[in-house]
């Protein structure tokens, strides 16, 4: 049995690229949570992603026969809350909210989300601007959630099995106390 694989990409990731590219992001203005970033005293727009909660909404296992034996085949539909946190001393926070909507949804955010069996929803929580939870120099932040599904798979080959119920059963835990 082979080892099981991560997804190609979480589904977090996902939408940092798909941001990336939307809003001209450089290396550096973008982070997913529990890093060791800090945002720079300079101006500029900078996104921190994070999960807010994931919930299975599908699961199927499925076995298909090969010539050595077995192939389990395994089928997970994620649905995640992804929160989204733009960040600026300046006004870029406040005028690229818009934009980050909109990237979303482009004609580049959908060949991403097939490319990795994702699918972000058509309609997003609003902003909410929480700037004021910030004590020290006046930090613009915007903040909004948005459900994101995620196909997540992963094959098992030579699964063994018994075909033949002439063959012994091999042993069991409790047959080994």
């Amino acid at each position: 049995m082979t080892q099981p694989t991560a997804p190609v990409k979480e589904a977090a990731k996902i939408v940092a690229e798909i941001l990336t590219a939307q809003l001209g992001l450089l290396p550096g203005m973008i982070m997913l949570t529990n890093q060791k970033w800090e945002i720079p005293d300079t101006s500029g727009l900078y996104v921190a992603i994070s999960y807010v909660m994931g919930k299975v909404i599908g699961n199927s296992n499925y076995s298909l026969p090969t010539s050595g034996g077995m192939e389990e085949h395994q089928e997970l539909v994620m649905l995640y809350e992804i929160q989204i946190d733009l960040m600026s001393y300046d006004d870029s926070a406040r005028v690229l909210k818009e934009i980050a909507y909109m990237g979303l949804l482009s004609v580049a955010s959908q060949q991403i989300q097939e490319q990795y069996n994702v699918q972000v929803a058509r309609n997003p929580q609003p902003f909410q601007d929480v700037s004021m939870l910030e004590e020290s120099g006046r930090l613009n932040r915007y903040t909004t959630m948005i459900a994101v599904t995620q196909l997540i798979t992963n094959v098992n080959d030579n699964v063994p099995y018994y075909s033949d119920f002439s063959q012994a059963v091999p042993p069991t835990i409790a047959d080994q106390q």
